[in-house]
């Protein structure tokens, strides 16, 4: 009876072995053309992000460029706004400001006395406590 097993086992095995056989290629093309298809797929990853960074770039180049004309704008406003201070021969009020309030006024006296806005004069003092290289001073 184990001999007649062992037959048959044999005979199974043999015969379902060149089933697979005949049933189509071994499994190695399979891979290698998964193996392309990823290579390609990566390769296209990578063209994609390529072309998402290229476009971030362009977006970033149009907003520094807005940004610089903006800033010669502004830049042009302070210009002729110290000219024009400079021509009426008005004494700076960021001097007068931190004069009066080095005598002891408050913020909303110093806003009164100048005829200036009390955030105006908040800002001038508060851009006192802050580094050079924040306001700009040199």
């Amino acid at each position: 009876m184990l001999y007649l097993g062992i037959i048959i086992g044999l005979i199974a095995g043999v015969l379902f072995v060149w089933w697979f056989a005949r049933k189509g290629p071994p499994p190695e093309p399979f891979f290698l053309r998964f193996l392309s298809m990823e290579k390609r797929s990566a390769r296209l990853d990578t063209r994609l992000m390529l072309h998402e960074l290229h476009s971030k770039v362009n977006d970033l180049f149009h907003q520094v460029r807005r940004l610089d004309a903006e800033l010669q704008e502004l830049q042009g406003i302070v210009f002729t706004f110290v000219k024009k201070e400079e021509q009426t021969g008005e004494p700076d009020r960021r001097v007068e400001i931190h004069r009066l309030y080095k005598e002891g006024l408050s913020p909303d006296e110093i806003a009164r006395r100048l005829k200036l806005g009390k955030g105006e004069v908040e800002f001038v003092l508060s851009l006192n406590n802050k580094p050079s290289w924040v306001i700009g001073a040199k």
